[in-house]
């Protein structure tokens, strides 16, 4: 006869013939060693978020997991190893509501799997695409193509800004502001690695791109054929595209290859719309596109001159005067989305051409046409180096660092 017997201290989880009343779902399982292997690691993802809870699993005399109630430095010695946190960078980040912290190992003990990377959101093992994205961007080029780093981060945040109900599983979640929470893990990362001698940034190697001259009617002329790479020198190597990383500030924060970049928004917007709409006049008149309801504002006495008049023509505005208003009917295509309010206003104090292109091209920042990260890194591909070199500047690591350490103050 089974008499009472007291339970030691804990919770005891016993698992047998887990699918034997649902038999068709037996049809989807693996084999028993894979099936096993994603048991063990389901506890251990669990076991991780629970530093005070000690662990043990068994399958029958076999023991597949023990992981004691210590520290966490030792319990991930269990988990990854002896050897991980020898080499590993520790990270240690906290903003307003949000805090970091873990391990980054080094780029030595890569994998040829993602099998050892945790990610624990408020004590739970999650899986998050931008994160990590955030961790791969950290590494920079220090992995090789189809090596996976090993690390270990727990991140804390107030549950108010995260929805966790959208996997059956709870393994994904959705940030309320996602870019925030990705920028911040980013620059953490960074910092640490920073601090701790990894670099992830290498300096600028790509060489400057001639740019054609124009000749005095506004023709583009050929480059010399010096400038091009000759046939012994073997074929030319395009540059990589440029790659969004993060928004900080009113900044753009790119990667070219090993290079990282730092965009003025706005500066790159004016000058892009400035170098498509020369582009265009040099095939003639700009496109114009009537307005539904023009707009109008208060003009001087002085009347405009004929220069003037014909060169606001030719960038697609129409103008006309009604009284002592100025009323605008007309903006250039390329400018649809733009105010025309601001457009009008903008012309008042110009006297040239020349002088209503730029004044255009800066009242027109932030239109539709330039409105995402990677529209914005395709017109800076258009420019030519000078203009390029007005918006944006390469930046060496101690630059970076710097850059992130005023954005968290």
């Amino acid at each position: 006869q089974p008499v009472p017997a007291a339970h030691p201290q804990g919770t005891t989880v016993e698992v047998r013939d887990l699918f034997f009343n649902t038999p068709v779902r037996r049809r989807f399982l693996r084999s028993e060693r894979t099936e096993l292997h994603h048991l063990v690691e389901t506890v251990r993802r669990v076991a991780l978020g629970h530093a005070g809870l000690r662990v043990r699993m068994r399958q029958g005399a076999r023991r597949l997991l023990e992981i004691p109630a210590a520290a966490q430095e030792e319990r991930l010695d269990r988990v990854l190893g002896a050897r991980f946190r020898q080499g590993a960078v520790r990270v240690e980040a906290a903003t307003t509501g949000m805090r970091l912290g873990g391990w980054l190992g080094e780029a030595g003990q890569s994998r040829s799997q993602s099998d050892r990377q945790y990610l624990l959101l408020n004590g739970r093992w999650i899986r998050d695409q931008g994160l990590f994205h955030a961790v791969r961007l950290a590494y920079g080029d220090s992995l090789s193509e189809g090596r996976h780093p090993v690390w270990y981060l727990e991140l804390e945040l107030d549950p108010a800004l995260v929805d966790v109900n959208v996997h059956p599983a709870k393994s994904e979640v959705r940030f309320r502001e996602p870019r925030q929470v990705h920028d911040f893990v980013l620059g953490a990362l960074l910092r640490a690695r920073g601090a701790s001698g990894h670099s992830s940034v290498l300096p600028l190697s790509r060489p400057a791109r001639p740019v054609p001259h124009r000749g005095p009617e506004g023709v583009r002329e050929p480059v010399d054929a010096s400038c091009r790479p000759s046939a012994a020198e073997g074929r030319e190597v395009p540059d990589p595209a440029a790659l969004p990383l993060a928004r900080i500030g009113t900044c753009l924060l790119a990667r070219r290859g090993n290079v990282l970049l730092l965009i003025d928004v706005a500066r790159a917007e004016s000058e892009a719309l400035k170098w498509r709409m020369r582009m265009q006049l040099e095939e003639g008149p700009l496109r114009s596109q009537p307005l539904l309801l023009p707009v109008q504002r208060q003009a001087g006495p002085e009347p405009c001159s004929v220069e003037l008049l014909t060169g606001l023509e030719r960038l697609g505005l129409g103008l006309r005067r009604e009284g002592g208003a100025l009323v605008l009917t007309h903006v250039p295509a390329l400018l649809a989305g733009a105010d025309p309010q601001r457009l009008l206003e903008a012309l008042e104090p110009v006297s040239t051409p020349e002088q209503a292109l730029e004044a255009l091209a800066e009242a027109a920042r932030g239109t539709r046409g330039l409105a995402t990260d990677e529209r914005l890194l395709s017109a800076l591909e258009e420019l030519d180096d000078a203009a390029r070199s007005r918006c944006l500047r390469v930046l060496e690591e101690g630059d970076l660092l710097a850059l992130l350490e005023q954005v968290d103050d």
